[in-house]
This record gives structure tokens, sequence and C-alpha cells, in this order.
């Protein structure tokens, strides 16, 4: 299974992907044309490419999906796609996700309120404006209904992380006893962290669809 996140800007989506990274989950390093901000890496971050580059690598069909945004271009590269865990992608860079790839998503839009992320966009000190971004992103989220999980606080805690790694470490059951003997000890000590009573309370270790968000 693969995570998604989408958002608009100043959403949250980096801060969320690198809890889930320090879970163990693997993320996904696009590319884009887009100029590097603040404290971002090559290769890290994104592989930061020219518009020759970008097109270029788009003809030899290195790109899973790809999309303008904002002016720039973005593209998840289609040997990242294959090997990943946790990506970010726009409104845009999900329609393009294939049928089958779909059923094995997990999509988690981070709809934070426009005071929030006017608030941390005025803090960040890069190449765009605040109202070039709020603009952008209204018309790109306009129509946007393709989710599995929505957050709408603008706190994540290790509740929200540990919502998504049960989702994530159940996927990975392949029902075999001793093969999944590892990944359910995993599975509930997460759990745990959803509702620490189960620990003296077995029969509360439910599986509801999801205990710490809205969908």
């Amino acid at each position: 299974m693969r995570i998604i996140l989408a958002g608009k800007a100043a959403s949250g989506k980096d801060y969320l992907r690198d809890m889930l990274v320090k879970e163990g989950l693997k993320p996904d390093v696009s590319a884009t044309t887009r100029p590097m901000r603040d404290g971002e890496s090559t290769g890290v971050d994104y592989h930061f490419i020219s518009d020759k580059q970008f097109e270029k690598a788009r003809g030899l069909g290195k790109f899973y999906e790809a999309v303008a945004f904002n002016g720039w271009q973005y593209g998840t590269v289609l040997d990242s796609w294959n090997s990943s865990d946790v990506f970010i992608m726009t409104p845009s860079g999900i329609d393009q996700i294939n049928e089958e790839d779909r059923l094995s998503s997990l999509i988690i839009y981070l709809d934070i309120p426009i005071e929030i992320r006017k608030s941390r966009l005025t803090e960040r000190s890069d190449s765009d404006t605040v109202e070039r971004r709020i603009s952008a992103d209204e018309a790109d989220f306009k129509s946007f209904t393709d989710w599995d999980l929505t957050f709408s606080s603008g706190d994540f805690g290790e509740e929200v992380v540990a919502e998504l790694m049960v989702k994530m470490l159940k996927s990975q059951l392949v029902g075999d006893l001793f093969p999944d003997m590892e990944t359910q000890q995993k599975i509930y000590e997460f759990k745990k962290k959803l509702n620490p009573a189960i620990e003296d309370n077995p029969e509360l270790d439910v599986d509801d669809d999801c205990v710490a968000c809205g969908s």
C-alpha cells in the first residue's frame, strides 16, 4: 500500500511525511523545476532539475505522473513510485493514478483552515508569494474529492501517525501465522498509542475504520 498526502500550501504535508518516515516508511523523492527553498536539499526533498531536464525525462518515460502547478513542473519518478511508501501529490497528479494502483493507495487530504495556512506561509522565505500560492491552491483543489481520509486539525500528533501506520502494516499482512507475527506485534504497539486501555483490556482491541480523524 502507498500513503499519498494531498493538501494546499502549508497544510503540513512535509511534516506528516517526515513523521511517517521516522516510523520506517520510505519517502518518495519527486522531481521539480521550482527553485529550492531554504533548508531543502536536492535528492532529499526533491530532485531539483531544469525545464530541459524535466522534458527529457518525460520523453524517456521516467515519470509515473507529471503535472504543471503554479508555474512549475512536478513529476513522480517511476522507479520511486514502485519502491516508496509515502508520497506527496497534487489533485492533478492523483487523477493520473491508474485504477489498479488506486486500489492499493490510501489518499489523505490535509484540509487545514486557511487562517492556519496563511500564518505558516507568511513565516516562510521562498520564491513565491502568499497570495499566489493560495490562489493556485483554490483552483487546484476546487473539485478534489478523491481521498480516503481527511484531517482538518493543524496539529498532527501521535494518534494520526499511529492510525496511518496501523493501516499500512495491515496491508503488509500475508495471511501466514509466522511471517505475520512481527507485523502483528507492530500493529499492536501502534494500537496501544490509539487506545492505551487495550493493554489491560484485550477485548477493547477492535478494528474501527478510523479513531483519529474524520472521513
